[in-house]
């Protein structure tokens, strides 16, 4: 069991059912302006985020879609479940656009998103606690997360992180997907998580340990 096949759990799965945007209609947004158009998607996310203060659509559209897939699975991991994570993904980023005016991100626009992603899982949780407890054991859900890549049947390193990730408290289940399946560096992660880089070093190394004595194997290297 090694850092290798976390990396390979976390970032793998969930790309191929998430990448047609979001789950059920697709609100549709019109540019009225018609002045200058959106970024492509070659160029920075805050060039996006400028362009939609501006209210143009196709910004929009560009950014959700360049960043789906990751918050996806960054709102999965918190919660262990897929339709769960996609209702709590498509809240956010439509509030992203109601809000658009007020978007003034000084860092990294997926630690943003991810905080906010944070934010709307915490907020979920609240208004139905006993609901995401029963979806964070629920074994054939996390399985419908988190699959096996390139196989239908898991094999036994799968199936062990997946029941080891999921006993984990939230903040390090987090940290260990910004970290392994996102690989982003210890100041996004701090964006993300809302503290300083060092705290969020400090909090990944914790996270490892955990998952390692979970494992019960003697290291994770």
């Amino acid at each position: 069991m090694t850092i290798a096949a976390l990396e390979t759990w976390l970032s793998a799965g969930l790309a191929d059912d998430a990448e047609d945007g979001h789950r059920g209609p697709r609100p549709q947004f019109v540019d009225t302006d018609g002045e200058s158009s959106p970024a492509t998607s070659s160029e920075d996310d805050h060039v996006l985020l400028q362009q939609i203060r501006e209210g143009h659509a196709s910004a929009f559209d560009t950014l959700a879609r360049r960043h789906l897939v990751t918050l996806v699975r960054f709102a999965s991991a918190l919660t262990g479940d897929r339709d769960m994570a996609e209702d709590i993904v498509q809240t956010v980023l439509l509030r992203l656009w109601e809000r658009r005016d007020s978007l003034h991100p000084t860092g990294s626009v997926i630690a943003y998103l991810c905080a906010a992603i944070r934010n709307q899982a915490m907020d979920t949780r609240r208004r139905d606690g006993a609901r995401n407890r029963a979806a964070v054991v629920a074994g054939p859900t996390l399985h419908a997360t988190f699959p096996a890549p390139d196989t239908n049947t898991p094999d036994d390193t799968v199936i062990a992180l997946r029941a080891a990730f999921f006993t984990l408290p939230e903040h390090y289940r987090a940290a260990l997907q910004l970290r392994y399946g996102q690989r982003l560096g210890y100041t996004d992660i701090a964006a993300a998580l809302g503290m300083t880089p060092k705290g969020a070093e400090r909090l990944l190394a914790r996270a490892v340990e955990a998952l390692r004595r979970r494992l019960g194997v003697e290291s994770l290297e």
